[in-house]
């Protein structure tokens, strides 16, 4: 089943009309049935731009943020005879987390003692501080061929549908194809 509604100017005068109004005693289309078409035909194509926008606009607010779907989107929406769109994701994860060691002194330590018995030694472990060092950072990077990337408008485009599609606190950034 279909989401959105199909608008066809054509089909909806027949059908206002019915076959007294549309077709003539020859069987061919009646004069009246001629030029209320040629009067509503102009506001076909209106709606067929908006047809395209309405399923554009679905598409965009149904993909999730996968590497994989957002590729696929991105290369209907803008490269569906090639499919040179591909995306590159780099993650540094940096997680600061000590060794437990029995032996350590407690002037040594330094970590904030939390009493759990029983885990590391019978009465007390040690949990790292709130100060401690964590570092994540990750790059999009989206790849585009050259002529995209040269023309602002298709690169307007994209940039707005990545905007719409992006996760916050990704760094993204679209770059051309070398």
């Amino acid at each position: 089943m279909k989401l959105f509604k199909d608008i066809n100017y054509g089909l909806m005068l027949f059908d206002a009309l019915r076959n007294y109004f549309s077709v003539n005693s020859s069987g061919n289309l009646s004069i009246l049935y001629r030029y209320l078409l040629s009067c509503l035909y102009p506001l076909q194509d209106q709606f067929d731009n908006f047809g395209l926008w309405r399923v554009e606009k679905k598409l965009i607010a149904g993909c999730a943020y996968q590497i994989g779907q957002f590729t696929n989107l991105l290369n209907y929406l803008y490269d569906s005879a090639l499919n040179r769109i591909y995306i590159d994701q780099a993650s540094n994860y940096i997680l600061y987390a000590p060794t437990f060691d029995d032996g350590l002194l407690e002037a040594d330590m330094t970590f904030a003692p939390t009493f759990d018995g029983g885990i590391v030694n019978a009465d007390m472990t040690y949990a790292t501080t709130f100060d401690d060092f964590f570092f994540f950072f990750t790059i999009v990077t989206i790849w585009i061929p050259a002529t995209y990337y040269a023309d602002a408008q298709i690169l307007s485009q994209i940039t707005a549908t990545v905007e719409q599609i992006k996760i916050d606190g990704l760094d993204y950034q679209i770059k051309q194809i070398p």
